[in-house]
Parts: structure tokens; C-alpha cells; sequence
């Protein structure tokens, strides 16, 4: 079933907007939710516009990832850390700042990637070891031997979170700073260019997952705090749910099987030269699959069916393979 006929089917089923009722027969329900949801699209198209995070912001963000950078390839790696000579891979961007829904105000993301390389299994020696390079760098910061030029605040090494990082307020930007070990270049460098992959083929995805995000922070009170994280989504998942609704409906493709081989050879060298923020994917091939996938709805039907698709699911039997878009029943997972 095409994304449009699988759209109009769930919109019949929702039923029409009040205001349509008795119903003109030549209008499809997408029409007329879209004429119904006009005004709440443009204000999800004006909240990413006028949120967006500005080209000043992006590259005072990179200045101060490409300073780190140097120091710890020049000065802290160049000697063994409690007794392991540790070599830089590359400083990386990841999360929301490195892609397209980086938003005003918002933190950087950064990930020191090293070998020798661990494996996933070996927990407690990963997490030792980013702990003694992330002290090394507090350590580093606090003598001003490194970022002496700019104003440091609130300073924090959470040693013992599940994934250690540095918290660090540099020239008033929130700076969170992790360790990556892996063989390959690290899965949060991956998902900040899947996201810009993702929004080549389809620009919609973009506005609505940065409109679900800010709605989902708004159910956050002062008084539900517990409550909130228990029960809502991060701002990771948020934006991986709202991947998963759109492949339900055919609006995003299956990059890892469309793709296979740009995504595969991504390296350290590319990363470290600022691979491309959509892996090179042809345009002509992004136009080939949008011709025959692309379904005219708006941003507030959208957000519509976003809503409807996850109050009905179970998620209790049923798991989001996010990548290949199935719902698969954990019996059979």
C-alpha cells in the first residue's frame, strides 16, 4: 500500500474534522485535515524557523570542539594515561547540535573517540578507562593548561553515570564530553548523519520531530520530574519515534538496506574531515525514491497521526526495530 493510500485509509478511520460534516465527496480526508490543521502546520514550520540553532552558533560550538581537539592530540594524549598510550581516533559532534535539528540554546555533544579499541562487552574496563582520560582532562581544564582563553563554569565529571562524561559550561555553552572505544566510528557520530540522511529525503521529518520534542518537554512540570522520565521518551528516542512513524507510512526509506555501502564506509578519516552530513547520497537517487514514495500531507496532519499511531500501540508485546521500520512482536524478537 502506498504512504498516501495508507494515510487516507487511518484518516477514514480517525473520521473527519467536525467542521466537514456532511462531507463534500470530492475532498480525501487528507484534504481536509490538512485544511483543518493549516494554521497548527505553519505554527510547526515557524517554531523550527524562528528555534533553529543560527550558523554563529553551529561555529562557535566547532571552534570549541576543534580547540579541545588539539590540545588532547598535541599535549594530553602524547603520554601514556595510567600507563595505556592511548591514540586519537577523532573529536566528533554528535546529537542534535551536529545535525539539522540542533536548536538555539542548545548544548554540544562531543565524543573523544581512542584506541586501543574495547569491546561492548567489557563494561567495567571501559567505563575505567573513559574515567581516567575524563580526569585527566578535568584536570587539564582546572590548572588552565587547556581552554585558558575562555570562561569556565560549572565544571562536573559524572564518574559514576552509566556513561561517564565531563558537564561543562565553556564561554556559556553546555558541553557534555564522553570517551567512544569502538572499533568502527562510534553510533553517535552515525545517528547525527542518519538525521541529516533522513531529512534529504524527506524535510518534513526535520520540523516534526523538532515540534515533538518541544511538546514532549512541555509536559514537564516542576512537580512531575520522576513522573516525566519514567514515562516520556528522551530527546533521543523522541526523535527515533518519530523515524519509526514515518517508515510506517513509507515516508522514509531503510537507509542501512538502501544504502549499504555509503554508510559502511564511513571511516575515522571521514569523520575527522567532516564527512558528509548525509553520506554523500546521491541526489538523483533521493529524487528516484521520492518520486515514487512522496505523500502530499501537511506538518499538522502529521503530528496527528504521530499522536494516534503511539496511543494505540502496544508497546508491552510489541518492539520498534527503528532501522528496518518493523514492528515485531517480542515473542518472536
Amino acid at each position: 500500500m502506498s504512504a498516501k493510500s495508507a494515510i487516507e485509509e487511518k484518516l477514514k478511520e480517525i473520521g473527519a474534522p467536525k467542521k466537514y460534516s456532511p462531507l463534500n465527496p470530492n475532498e480525501t480526508y487528507i484534504q481536509r485535515w490538512d485544511a483543518e490543521l493549516e494554521e497548527f502546520s505553519e505554527d510547526i514550520e515557524d517554531y523550527y524557523d524562528e528555534n533553529r540553532q543560527t550558523d554563529e552558533e553551529k561555529e562557535q560550538k566547532l571552534e570549541i570542539l576543534k580547540e579541545i581537539e588539539d590540545y588532547l592530540v598535541k599535549k594530553l594524549f602524547v603520554q601514556p594515561i595510567n600507563g595505556i598510550q592511548y591514540e586519537v581516533r577523532a573529536v566528533v559532534p554528535f546529537g542534535s547540535s551536529a545535525s539539522a535539528l540542533g536548536m538555539a540554546g542548545g548544548d554540544l555533544d562531543m565524543t573523544i573517540c581512542v584506541h586501543p579499541p574495547l569491546g561492548r562487552k567489557r563494561t567495567g574496563e571501559i567505563k575505567q578507562r573513559t574515567n581516567d582520560i575524563l580526569r585527566e582532562i578535568v584536570k587539564s581544564i582546572e590548572s588552565g593548561k587547556m581552554l585558558n582563553d575562555r570562561e569556565i563554569e560549572d565544571m562536573e565529571h559524572r564518574d559514576g553515570a552509566r556513561v561517564p562524561i565531563i558537564n561543562v559550561l565553556i564561554d556559556g555553552v553546555e558541553v557534555d564530553i564522553s570517551v567512544s572505544m569502538t572499533v568502527l566510528v562510534s553510533e553517535q557520530y552515525l545517528a547525527a548523519k542518519m538525521i541529516d540522511a533522513y531529512a534529504k529525503y524527506d524535510h518534513r521529518f526535520i520540523l516534526l520531530a523538532a515540534f515533538v520534542k518541544k511538546w514532549l518537554k512541555s509536559k514537564k512540570t516542576d512537580n512531575n520530574e520522576d513522573y516525566y522520565r519514567t514515562v516520556f521518551p528522551n530527546s533521543c528516542c523522541s526523535v527515533l519515534l518519530v523515524v519509526f512513524f514515518m517508515k510506517q507510512y513509507k515516508l522514509l526509506p531503510n537507509l542501512g538496506a538502501r544504502h549499504p555501502s555509503l554508510i559502511e564506509n564511513v571511516s575515522w578519516v571521514k569523520a575527522r574531515g567532516g564527512e558528509s552530513g548525509s553520506f554523500g547520497i546521491p541526489n538523483a537517487e533521493v529524487k528516484r525514491w521520492k518520486d515514487s514514495n512522496h505523500c502530499d500531507v501537511s506538518l499538522g496532519t502529521l503530528f496527528l497521526l504521530f499522536l494516534e499511531y503511539y496511543a494505540n500501540l502496544d508497546f508491552m508485546n510489541y518492539k520498534l526495530l527503528v532501522e528496518e521500520g518493523e514492528l515485531r512482536h517480542k515473542r518472536k524478537a
